[in-house]
């Protein structure tokens, strides 16, 4: 519901609050979610419910329960280097969006929608990241979902920019400075590690953690 509340935002369409589909849509989703809620609560009652709602997704969301290492800075800093090139293609985008704003008159339909879409993917892209942000547990993999928003901003910032562009030399020269980006930033990344241990943790980490620490700590002089 708020990535199509930004999407209504940005392109002033609002058709979809009369649109059926949508809401036979919001029907379907129903009939095929709560089949697996109502089986699991029957079966399992309030100890199902608790776990679900109250572990797996308020504790989670409040609480440090992985004893993760994971900060937001860490996440960035792995994410450039297991999404390569998606960092440096979308720091570039943004660049180009705000130097085609500046400098480039956005008319016309065409650019008028690519537009509209470079902004609302890139709206989506930083809501599911201040979102997951916000969360106490993090993980890597917990920022997947914006990752196509992502993609879809970076593509249409670079068709706004070719559509700009009229001459065949500066539209190459465009095509040839993101490849560089994305070449340069993929080859320098290359020897870096890909598995951290901060990224895969488990709620027994930290109980885990304590009964090494005293094993350590009872274990006989010169062992």
């Amino acid at each position: 519901i708020p990535i199509i509340l930004i999407w209504s935002l940005t392109h002033k369409n609002w058709s979809w609050i009369k649109n059926r589909y949508f809401y036979y849509s919001a029907v379907v989703f129903m009939a095929i979610a709560s089949p697996w809620h109502i089986y699991e609560g029957l079966r399992f009652g309030g100890a199902f419910w608790n776990d679900y709602l109250g572990y797996s997704i308020f504790q989670r969301a409040t609480q440090n329960i992985l004893s993760s290492k994971i900060t937001v800075s860490y996440f960035l800093a792995s994410l450039g280097k297991v999404s390569e090139p998606l960092i440096p293609a979308f720091m570039a985008a943004v660049i180009l969006l705000i130097l085609l704003a500046i400098k480039f008159s956005l008319r016309g339909p065409a650019s008028l929608g690519l537009f509209r879409l470079a902004l609302s993917s890139l709206l989506a892209t930083l809501f599911i990241f201040a979102v997951f942000s916000l969360v106490k547990t993090k993980l890597v993999t917990y920022y997947t979902p914006m990752y196509p928003f992502a993609a879809i901003f970076i593509g249409s910032v670079f068709g706004l920019a070719l559509g700009s562009i009229k001459s065949k030399f500066g539209k190459g020269v465009l095509g040839a400075a993101m490849l560089l980006v994305i070449m340069n930033a993929s080859f320098s990344t290359m020897h870096e590690g890909f598995i951290k241990p901060q990224i895969y943790v488990s709620k027994f980490s930290g109980d885990e953690k304590e009964i090494g620490l005293y094993l350590k700590g009872s274990a006989p002089a010169g062992e």
